[in-house]
């Protein structure tokens, strides 16, 4: 337990910051989203503190790269900061400036405010000969400081909270790491939210409508004092924002996209109210703005309603565009627009508009390459060039270039590897699965059948190794359950069809499951009809005809299925589906007929 004997009169007051976080530049993501969290934690009167929030949180936004050691403004920083809050993964283990904000942090005489949080790599696995594991503690972490200010060979105890998966989680490791920011009993923080998680999480989607309905009254001049309109509409907007990205990623990873529609409609209200022209020159609302309607689009492009989509992505797009005009050499107006050519190009391919597929995605590696400039060595940068790489590969192989498509997702598979060896991120664990599949579908077409297999086989790896760290992520779920699709399909072009039959299983069994939870949900939906398609074909080739007949009707009973006929747009169900089996009964005739000759 993170905990402290300081007492509370010592704790307030003293302090210019709460907290000051230390992290190598390459976890400026959960650097991001930690700070966030800290400063929007409500303190419970129960407690007894006399505190409302966790504020100020110093976090440094400098580029450290040119410096020669610590600048004043960062010394100044850490010597008016109450704690240190260190992220600790392998870049931060290698990173100099996050050891030298340690030893400055210990040379102040505040080594007992230390606190680790453990994003991924192993503690102390520098120690170990036999560790495999990458050590993520900075070396100032795992020693203790000599009188003469060096760092001795006496090994030190941090005070952790550890965020991965097999540690504390991210829910417990948080309410470790205020625990001890706080100087409170962790199990009175758990009990607390425990006792009222199921209450807030229905208060908070129930309520959406209503919370949001307030905030669309909030406008310039709802306010006499234009600088209290500015900051109740900022408010706002971040709330928007945490309901579109904290409370998303929680339904999302059970499944529960039907809530998420509600909140994404409601937000989509607050922000119509509102012209481009309003936000020109507001980076952070333009920011804000863009990342709520990227969100709201994937919503729709996960349901199914790719106009929709489409209508929320162009308005980001047109957002993007602006703010990046006025600011090119902004990296984060740089991710934000390429983020929004990204999920255009996506669309676009949905509707199977090559053309402006192409377009979209060219400009998204233009991007991406432009980024690179700015952060080359970013984990969400080598995210956007090995995306970038996997979708120009696929596009290439759709247009016949198969030693270019080759060459690209080859290319990609190597970026995804190396980012992936640094944090194993669910992101990156998705794209990188992906590009698996494009790299066995070049082989597959090239008639390297063992090759395909292979790299379906590293594809389904890949996402159970993810699933066994993250076993409620149905962001991974659903991955891995289209992975088997292929593998299956890739086992049977082997001839192994036991193999392939007990994919295509899996795969129906846990589309089954997760259609419990959210019936409409299409991508589950067309995972069953690719599982029931493999058990189907490899069925036939074994001479199983009842089976095929059984396998036939249930994808049948799919189709009419009132979730699925409203999908008019979806050319999935429109036109591929009814195609592939208008072939396959022509296959089954033949031979059902060349069986009684």
């Amino acid at each position: 337990m993170i905990q402290t004997g300081r007492s509370l009169e010592e704790r307030q007051n003293t302090y210019a910051y709460k907290a000051f976080i230390s992290y190598s530049h390459r976890d400026e993501k959960a650097a991001k989203a930690l700070h966030r969290k800290l400063e929007n934690f409500r303190i419970p009167k129960s407690l007894g503190l006399g505190l409302k929030a966790l504020r100020p949180i110093f976090r440094d936004r400098d580029d450290l790269s040119v410096s020669s050691g610590l600048n004043g403004t960062l010394r100044e920083a850490l010597r008016q900061s109450e704690n240190l809050i260190v992220l600790c993964s392998p870049k931060s283990a290698s990173s100099r400036w996050v050891n030298d904000e340690i030893i400055y942090f210990k040379e102040l005489g505040r080594e007992d405010s230390i606190y680790t949080v453990i994003l991924d790599g192993e503690p102390f696995a520098s120690d170990r000969s036999n560790e495999t594991q990458p050590e993520c503690l900075p070396k100032a972490i795992r020693y203790e400081l000599a009188q003469n200010g060096e760092l001795s060979q006496t090994r030190a105890e941090p005070l952790a909270a550890d965020f991965r998966p097999q540690g504390d989680g991210k829910k417990l490791g948080f309410l470790k790491l205020v625990s001890g920011l706080l100087g409170v009993k962790l199990d009175n923080l758990v009990r607390r939210d425990l006792a009222n998680a199921r209450r807030r999480f229905a208060a908070v989607v129930m309520s959406s409508a209503v919370i949001i309905s307030i905030m669309g009254s909030l406008t310039w001049f709802a306010l006499d004092s234009q600088k209290e309109a500015y900051a109740r509409k900022t408010d706002a907007e971040n709330f928007v924002e945490f309901m579109l990205s904290d409370l998303r990623e929680d339904l999302e990873t059970f499944g529960r996209l039907d809530l998420m529609e509600s909140i994404g409609d409601k937000a989509a209200g607050y922000y119509a109210q509102f012209d481009a022209a309003d936000l020109a020159a507001d980076y952070d609302s333009n920011g804000r703005r863009a990342r709520a309607l990227h969100l709201i689009g994937e919503i729709k492009y996960d349901l199914g309603a790719t106009h929709d989509a489409v209508f929320y992505f162009s308005k980001a797009h047109t957002i993007t565009l602006r703010a990046l005009e006025l600011a090119p050499s902004d990296s984060d107006r740089i991710k934000e627009h390429a983020m929004s050519a990204y999920l255009r190009s996506k669309t676009e391919r949905r509707r199977e508009n090559r053309v402006d597929e192409k377009a979209f995605m060219e400009e998204y590696a233009r991007l991406a390459k432009r980024l690179s400039g700015l952060e080359p060595e970013s984990q969400e940068t080598l995210l956007h060039l090995g995306r970038a790489k996997t979708n120009l590969g696929r596009l290439n192989l759709n247009a016949g270039h198969f030693d270019a498509a080759m060459k690209d997702l080859k290319e990609a598979d190597k970026l995804f590897m190396d980012v992936a060896d640094q944090s194993p991120d669910v992101e990156i664990t998705l794209n990188h699965a992906e590009n698996l599949a494009w790299l066995a579908e070049v082989y597959r077409i090239s008639k390297a059948l063992t090759e395909a297999h292979h790299a379906r086989q590293r594809q389904v790896d890949v996402l159970q190794a993810a699933y066994a760290r993250l076993p409620k992520d149905f962001r991974v779920l659903e991955g891995l359950v289209y992975a088997k699709i292929g593998l299956g399909n890739a086992a049977r072009g082997i001839k192994d069809y036991e193999a392939a039959l007990a994919s295509h299983k899996f795969v129906l069994t846990k589309a089954n499951e997760a259609l419990e939870v959210e019936p409409g949900r299409e991508k589950m939906m067309r995972a069953k009809v690719g599982a029931l398609e493999g058990l189907m074909h490899a069925s036939l080739e074994n001479g199983d005809f009842d089976s095929c007949k059984t396998y036939r009707q249930q994808i049948e009973m799919i189709q009419n299925d009132s979730r699925v006929t409203s999908l008019s747009e979806s050319l999935y169900w429109t036109r591929h589906l009814p195609k592939s089996l208008s072939s396959f009964d022509a296959k089954f005739s033949e031979a059902v007929l060349g069986s009684e000759l």
